[in-house]
């Protein structure tokens, strides 16, 4: 499956972001396509290629031993969300969250590009592929970092995935839940019962409660079926995965459903937020240098 492409100065003109290959590239899209190539994000760009979907990823090949959580995911499967700005931001308005806070696509990790998102940014959402490499990364990391320790602050908001495909979904709930102070939500909205209820639970517990919880499944659901693309069999495996990346009270979080914690990256402010997550995000693309299939969009003041 292709992921995206999002080159500014298509000829003919179009709007940033919303087509998935150019019969030809104006100087300026020539231009941003060689800057991206350089040190952004990559995309692979073929005709006919389709926007990414969202999946859980299945154990790299080589991994003999699934983790407990990635084994109960068998037994609970949604459809994946589509990588696109669009369906996100639609969810969370079905969600019941006010459009002051949007999100929107990152064309690219230099200056001249990341200057084209809007600020002030309060969350990032990764999609990458899960290969060998990655995971022999997260096994090492995870252990170092029991064996080291880390500061977490109480104040950071996380749970667990348990639902084959709620990636997504999951890293839109971290980026809302972590961002309470800045973001506005409608009186009935199901997202805000969501974290009201599962504010005084533990990361499994409230991974458990959404297996249960209707009205994001629902949402989460017609979500699916919504953008570019038809969406996939249920079944269906790829090796995609969405992280969220937050700053919570002066630290950049990295926020995964399927790791056992968040892990800190350091310190952050809402003044250089985005440039400290696309160091991050840099580092995912520095472990895998063949691999292309990297997306990003940021949650943004609209």
């Amino acid at each position: 499956m292709c992921v995206r492409i999002s080159f500014p100065g298509f000829t003919p003109p179009v709007r940033l972001g919303r087509r998935w290959y150019a019969p030809r590239l104006s100087q300026a899209g020539r231009r941003a396509g060689r800057a991206l190539r350089a040190t952004g994000l990559r995309a692979e760009a073929r005709r006919g290629s389709r926007r990414a979907r969202s999946r859980e990823a299945r154990p790299a090949a080589g991994r003999e031993e699934e983790s407990e959580s990635e084994r109960a995911m068998e037994s609970h499967r949604w459809l994946p969300l589509e990588a696109n700005p669009e369906v996100t931001n639609q969810f969370l308005k079905q969600l019941g969250i006010h459009p002051s806070w949007q999100f929107v696509d990152v064309y690219g990790m230099e200056p001249e590009l990341l200057s084209m998102v809007p600020r002030p940014v309060c969350a990032i959402l990764l999609l990458f592929p899960v290969t060998e490499k990655y995971e022999t990364f997260r096994t090492e990391e995870e252990a170092k970092i029991k064996a080291e320790g880390q500061e977490v602050k109480p104040s950071v908001y996380f749970m667990r995935q348990t639902i084959s495909n709620a990636c997504g979904t999951i890293g839109l709930i971290h980026a809302i839940a972590n961002n309470r102070d800045k973001i506005n939500f409608e009186t009935d909205s199901s997202l805000k019962k969501f974290l009201d209820d599962s504010m005084p639970m533990s990361p499994e517990e409230r991974a458990k409660y959404l297996e249960t919880y209707e009205a994001i499944r629902v949402t989460h659901e017609s979500s699916a079926h919504e953008g570019q693309t038809e969406a996939p069999s249920i079944d269906e495996k790829v090796d995609l995965h969405f992280i969220a990346l937050v700053n919570i009270d002066g630290n950049l979080y990295e926020l995964d459903g399927r790791k056992p914690f968040p892990i800190n990256h350091g310190q952050s402010s809402d003044d250089t937020f985005l440039e400290d997550a696309v160091e991050v995000c840099k580092k995912f693309m520095e472990r895998d240098p063949d691999e292309l299939r990297f997306n990003a969009i940021a949650l943004a003041a609209a």
